[in-house]
């Protein structure tokens, strides 16, 4: 246990994983950077963002209120994208279903201006 500097453990349902915490931070560090580069290729594109009109389909890997997502609808107080509305027939929204845990999230989105 002493070599796993930087490897958190967790318990899940008493059995013990591990999870490299430095791989997560660099992965979420990397989103925000591609949705900043994405968002500022669009302002440069469409300067005027109100008059606007284009589609961004795209799978994010993060929720749609997660620090990238956001950082890529908004600059300041300039709004660029918003979360197009999207439910399957029963009125769920999710695109992604997580076997571990059991849950599901919306991670691939669609937004328009």
């Amino acid at each position: 246990m002493d070599n796993l500097q930087g490897i958190r453990q967790v318990k899940a349902f008493g059995r013990e994983s591990y999870e490299d915490r430095r791989f997560h931070d660099r992965a979420d560090a990397l989103r925000r950077a591609e949705a900043g580069a994405v968002r500022d290729w669009l302002l440069e594109r469409f300067p005027d963002p109100r008059r606007a009109r284009f589609l961004l389909l795209g799978d994010c890997n993060e929720v749609p209120n997660g620090p990238a997502v956001q950082s890529l609808r908004r600059r300041g107080r300039t709004e660029l994208l918003r979360l197009a509305p999207a439910a399957d027939d029963r009125g769920d929204s999710w695109t992604h279903h997580y076997r571990r845990g059991e849950t599901y999230a919306r991670v691939d989105l669609i937004l328009f201006s």
